[in-house]
């Protein structure tokens, strides 16, 4: 048997590790020249980036020895995390810390949240739940144009079903006296400590996956050929395979599937999944600290940064002593087309950064570095489920298995891209291991 997986990311290395561990070997293709996938980290000037920010907050007790058995100890870290709205800056969630912004929002907040309206479960999509959650006022000053800059797209074309425990519903009391106290941090948060590594960055959580897996890089995917069960790559050469795993993006993959024609309606499924790009600016900075947030939220519209990450603040070893680093997350997507040329996003980032007071001046600034990111979020949108219900059984039919937040294009945190490498694997291994049926008399 020929165990294939196109992916070394999380999702493809803990499928590679689930099959291993059942006796099967598997060989893990990826495109860039090195494994990890978004949990990539690297090292610039004495400074550690990742590839966008990157905590562990999980509750899989798994999971986080693994994390702990690969990194060599993590810190325990109290979460800071801050919210910046035209000149005030405030605690996240900002629904419970509305102490401080201006008087008349803040009023028009507390009685939009107890007007009558609609339940939430009433919603049929994310800017009625919004409304429904949190009165109009709140949504339409604060997650309405947050989703407009994160999700590149408008509340309404957004189902519900990502939410999950990321977006929380204050009591009445809670939101009044977050407007009324200065100071609620901690009370109200699903993230209320992180976990990270001491050194090596967030790539050193997932380095026995990948230094386990035997990984094959510069390997990118031209074609899968699931009539001869071929993986064809960019580089001329050939690989068959008797079971495929595929964590490349979904909509990648149809476009490269060979040897089966690809139905019309699975290839117009294709056309409605969307999935936002992200411009990261990293900044190595000559001052020890320049915030004490260790991420933050932008709620402006005329600034470009959705999300500030301060990676210096996540252990001594991401940057040099007196130095401190900060990560920028700029969003696009076909939808909200890239405004500037990448190349150009470092200096209105660094202008912006001045602006709000989080940088004195330029000369504070020691490098930037701009990267583009093709594949950041996957958008659930209201074309979501319905895509994903034409596309599975086709690849399925194909023999293929998805893992992954962009092979199953789901939006997963990093534990829900392990469990899916795993379920991938326990797949595979059943079909591998299943007795064979008796022939008929």
């Amino acid at each position: 048997m020929q165990i294939a997986i196109v992916g070394a990311g999380l999702a493809g290395l803990a499928a590679a590790q689930r099959l291993a561990a059942a006796g099967i070997d598997a060989n893990v293709y990826e495109a860039k020249p090195h494994w990890g996938g978004h949990a990539h980290s690297d090292e610039v000037d004495g400074f550690w980036f990742d590839e966008g920010p990157h905590v562990s907050f999980t509750g899989d007790a798994v999971i986080r020895e693994m994390f702990e058995r690969s990194s060599g100890g993590s810190g325990e870290l109290t979460a800071s995390i801050g919210c910046y709205f035209h000149g005030h800056w405030t605690t996240h969630p900002v629904q419970v810390h509305l102490h401080g912004l201006p008087a008349d929002l803040v009023a028009d907040c507390i009685l939009d949240f107890f007007a009558p309206r609609p339940a939430p479960t009433e919603a049929s999509n994310y800017a009625e739940w919004l409304v429904a959650t949190y009165g109009r006022t709140f949504a339409e000053t604060f997650p309405y144009v947050y989703t407009r800059k994160y999700w590149t797209v408008e509340p309404a074309q957004l189902s519900t079903d990502w939410i999950g425990p990321r977006m929380q519903r204050p009591s009445a009391r809670e939101m009044v006296l977050g407007a009324l106290t200065p100071d609620m941090a901690g009370t109200f948060h699903y993230l209320k400590t992180y976990r990270y590594p001491r050194a090596g960055a967030f790539r050193s959580y997932v380095r026995e996956l990948g230094e386990s897996a035997n990984v094959i890089v510069d390997k990118e995917v031209s074609i899968v050929d699931v009539a001869t069960r071929k993986l064809h790559f960019a580089d001329g050469s050939c690989q068959p395979y008797d079971q495929l795993i595929s964590t490349m993006p979904l909509d990648q993959l149809l476009r490269r599937i060979g040897g089966v024609p690809v139905p019309v309606p699975v290839r117009q499924a294709t056309d409605d999944l969307l999935c936002t790009s992200v411009v990261l600016v990293d900044i190595g900075i000559k001052r020890a600290e320049v915030t004490s947030y260790d991420w933050l939220y932008f709620y402006d519209e005329d600034i470009c940064i959705s999300r500030l990450s301060a990676p210096s603040r996540y252990a001594a070893s991401m940057a040099p002593a007196g130095c401190s680093s900060v990560q920028a997350e700029v969003y696009f997507s076909r939808e909200r087309p890239l405004r500037q040329d990448p190349a150009r996003t470092a200096d209105r980032v660094v202008g912006e950064l001045i602006r709000v007071g989080i940088l004195r001046d330029q000369s504070e600034v020691l490098f930037s570095r701009v990267r583009v990111i093709p594949y950041a979020n996957v958008v659930v949108n209201q074309r979501h489920a319905s895509a994903l219900s034409v596309i599975r059984p086709f690849v399925a039919e194909c023999g293929i298995t998805l893992a992954g937040r962009y092979g199953e294009w789901k939006y997963y945190w990093t534990d829900d891209a392990i469990h899916s490498g795993w379920r991938a694997a326990a797949g595979v291994t059943e079909r591998i291991t299943a007795p064979a049926v008796p022939d008929g008399p």
